[in-house]
């Protein structure tokens, strides 16, 4: 998972620096975290069954910005299990409420 503070920090390095080293570590190190979370995901027993995900999304804050406006169009995608939802892409901005609820079914999960 990328924390946004990372993300404000390697955006503000690269402006700093022009080269792209810093977003190559970042992803670098989310990848390292990412495979050690898929080990560990591997050692987790699940009971079969019908199961529910909710996910809501609530805001966003100060994001980096991607035009030369020094805005972005923010938008979350969530992906679980094969399924994936959105929310609505939000005006021009920095900031944003987005208040969205995800509902993913995983019917008759087994290990």
């Amino acid at each position: 998972t990328i924390k946004w503070s990372d993300v404000e920090e390697a955006t503000s390095k690269a402006a700093e620096k022009p080269t792209p080293q810093p977003l190559k570590e970042l992803e670098k190190k989310r990848e390292e975290e990412e495979h050690t979370k898929r080990k560990e995901l591997k050692n987790i027993k699940v009971k079969p069954g019908d199961y529910q995900v909710l996910v809501h999304i609530i805001e966003a804050k100060d994001l980096a910005p991607r035009d030369k406006n020094n805005s972005l169009d923010p938008v979350v995608s969530v992906q679980v299990m094969g399924q994936e939802d959105h929310t609505r892409i939000q005006s021009p901005c920095t900031s944003c409420f987005f208040d969205h609820h995800m509902v993913f079914q995983l019917p008759k999960m087994t290990v």
